[in-house]
């Protein structure tokens, strides 16, 4: 009776309903308006938005001091965290 389409198709058409693919087919030239307006509004935003040449940054750094007496530098270093967990 509807011309092969199932009940639900006929249905949302007789109520206007329509989905956004539907609407897709039917309306080429909107949609691709809105694409390239997209397109070009995303452009335009991207090119004005503020970004600096060379943004600052804090350099962090520490000193540790160790006390081993009679112990040279290399056993210090090989002793403690250094020795174990960046060396290896």
């Amino acid at each position: 009776m509807n011309g092969g389409r199932s009940f639900a198709v006929a249905a949302n058409q007789g109520a206007g309903i329509m989905n956004l693919a539907e609407f897709s087919i039917n309306n080429r030239l909107i949609c691709g308006l809105v694409i390239v307006g997209s397109l070009i509004g995303g452009w335009v935003a991207y090119d004005t938005m503020p970004r600096f040449e060379d943004p600052e940054f804090t350099i962090r750094t520490a000193q540790v001091f160790t006390e081993y007496p009679g112990a040279t530098p290399k056993e210090v270093a090989n002793e403690g965290f250094w020795g174990h967990s960046v060396l290896m």
